[in-house]
């Protein structure tokens, strides 16, 4: 996967379920973070999509201005019941293909 540049990229989490309720979570507090290195480059929301199967989805718009061949982190943290997960996917920035 890659991040491209000039578009908007989705960042989606999917399936947040807690295994010893064994339910589905719909009511987390889920944030992201683009970072370049230890920077922070763009911080936004995911909003959990009604009637999922624990689903979140945010997006990183294509304003944020990002640079070909940087490698960034998009990083997803979702807290529930004062428990917290911090999920990290590296992404190479590249011109959107079409």
């Amino acid at each position: 996967m890659a991040i491209s540049v000039g578009s908007d990229n989705l960042v989606s989490l999917l399936n947040l379920y807690d295994s010893l309720g064994a339910v589905f979570l719909d009511s987390a507090t889920v944030t992201g973070n683009l970072l370049l290195g230890s920077t922070t480059v763009y911080t936004f929301g995911l909003s959990y999509i009604t009637a999922s199967t624990g689903c979140y989805l945010g997006v990183i718009p294509h304003s944020v201005v990002l640079v070909v061949d940087n490698v960034y982190t998009v990083q997803v943290v979702a807290t529930a019941g004062g428990t917290q997960l911090t999920l990290n996917q590296t992404e190479l920035a590249e011109i959107a293909a079409g």
